[in-house]
């Protein structure tokens, strides 16, 4: 619940604007250059989505698991109903 705190490496994480988890294990974050993050074990690891597009993404929310929208400038917004793979 947030008493501990330790570092997270992945190359992508210069610059993130938002983060959203649907459980304490399932979490996404998203930034500059229409990066997206997923995470399946509570942020110690993470991988890069494909995106399509290489606007700053400002606002990440999920309802489960598998649907989730991803906005950003420029009007873009992305949806997906399978977790991220891909976001269209």
């Amino acid at each position: 619940g947030g008493l501990t705190w330790s570092p997270q490496e992945h190359e992508s994480l210069s610059f993130l604007s938002d983060v959203h988890f649907t459980n304490e294990r399932v979490g996404w974050a998203v930034g500059a250059s229409g990066a997206v993050l997923h995470t399946t074990d509570g942020g110690k690891t993470w991988k890069q989505q494909v995106t399509g597009t290489i606007h700053f993404l400002t606002g990440v929310w999920f309802t489960d698991p598998h649907v989730g929208w991803v906005v950003g400038t420029k009007g873009v917004v992305l949806h997906t109903k399978q977790g991220g793979e891909p976001l269209s």
